[in-house]
């Protein structure tokens, strides 16, 4: 690169090169030299030798446009090349990238740190429901949604694996907590009918000491009282570190607070990590859920969590519970708590 060019890691595998006052035919024989040259580049492993390859996407500044939207073009390209088969440069064409509507499928880091800076995000609930007559009060689960560009509300499924790559889940989580509260300190009268909140906890905020701190001085400081919050951490994320996951849990559970195992019976060794972690609650995998009325080792499994979480003292909770025929299911097999769309879908916290 010349020197008043920019090249910046922008995270993980991912660069930006900026080239300044440069024609875009000669910006797309740059971009095809930098792939030519990094796909020369080899390594050797137990007697195999590998090759290194780059998807690269090239977008030109236009007028109006800020840095934002220049790193999103070229980020959306870079996608497309990934798409292409990778190893191969791609242009952003703003016309067919609308045409295609790609804007929301191939979401940019950039993008959501935006998000967090400008409070892009929106809080959503689903509601989950008693099945034993048991329980009296509002249970439900926080969910998250983020604001496009265009305006249009983005799921999740486009955005968190992209915040998981880049490390920001954790800024992500710690700006829910933060909503949930602001959200109930200035509608204090709606807690009086709650009986549970449950926040979603991702993969590398158990090993975020910073987090941990975060949130157990939100529930010192009040606003919503320890015992009607409950936070989720996946089965997976769970047994990767249990010693830290366990230490993390038993901290928070000091104030108050309580514990469900999310997406449980997803993981290898389901059984034997239960009796490890501090948790109250079990969120059985919803996928087993969905097709348990259909599939005889789904029920059968279902079944077997049910009375292994009996044992544990484990309240038990089921997801993506779709029709009357699932409700009666589960009721039967001691299923404390459903939640889907037989009973409502998701809608904004208000």
């Amino acid at each position: 690169m010349r020197s008043n060019d920019i090249v910046a890691r922008l995270g993980g595998d991912e660069f930006a090169i900026l080239i300044l006052d440069c024609p875009f035919e000669k910006a797309l024989q740059i971009a095809n030299n930098i792939k030519e040259n990094i796909r020369t580049l080899t390594y050797h492993w137990e007697g195999e030798t590998f090759h290194l390859s780059a998807s690269i996407g090239v977008a030109p500044k236009v007028k109006h446009n800020s840095t934002t939207d220049l790193l999103n073009a070229a980020d959306v390209a870079c996608g497309l090349a990934k798409s292409a088969g990778r190893n191969t440069v791609r242009l952003y064409d703003a016309s067919q990238e609308k045409a295609n509507n790609k804007q929301q499928d191939i979401l940019s880091v950039h993008q959501i740190n935006n998000a967090l800076k400008n409070d892009q995000f929106i809080l959503y609930k689903q509601d989950i429901l008693p099945l034993q007559d048991n329980q009296s009060g509002h249970y439900f689960e926080i969910l998250l949604r983020m604001k496009g560009v265009d305006g249009k509300v983005i799921s999740p499924a486009s955005f968190l694996p992209i915040a998981e790559r880049y490390r920001l889940t954790s800024q992500i989580d710690t700006w829910v907590v933060s909503a949930v509260f602001a959200h109930f300190r200035q509608h204090q009268d709606q807690l009086e009918n709650i009986y549970m909140i449950s926040i979603n906890l991702s993969g590398h905020s158990m090993n975020d000491h910073e987090l941990e701190t975060f949130i157990i001085d939100k529930v010192k400081k009040g606003g919503i009282p320890a015992h009607k919050l409950c936070f989720e951490v996946t089965e997976t994320v769970a047994i990767a570190n249990i010693k830290r996951a366990k230490l993390f849990i038993e901290n928070i559970k000091k104030l108050g607070c309580s514990f469900a195992l999310d997406d449980f019976g997803s993981g290898h060794s389901s059984y034997a990590y239960l009796k490890e972690l501090p948790t109250e609650k079990i969120k059985i995998d919803g996928t087993i859920i969905a097709n348990m009325m259909d599939n005889p080792l789904d029920y059968t499994t279902v079944k077997s969590i049910c009375e292994i979480a009996k044992a544990a003292n484990q309240e038990i909770i089921a997801e993506f519970v779709e029709n009357e025929k699932t409700v009666d299911a589960l009721k039967k097999l001691g299923v404390d708590f459903a939640q889907g769309y037989h009973f409502n879908r998701p809608s904004e916290l208000r």
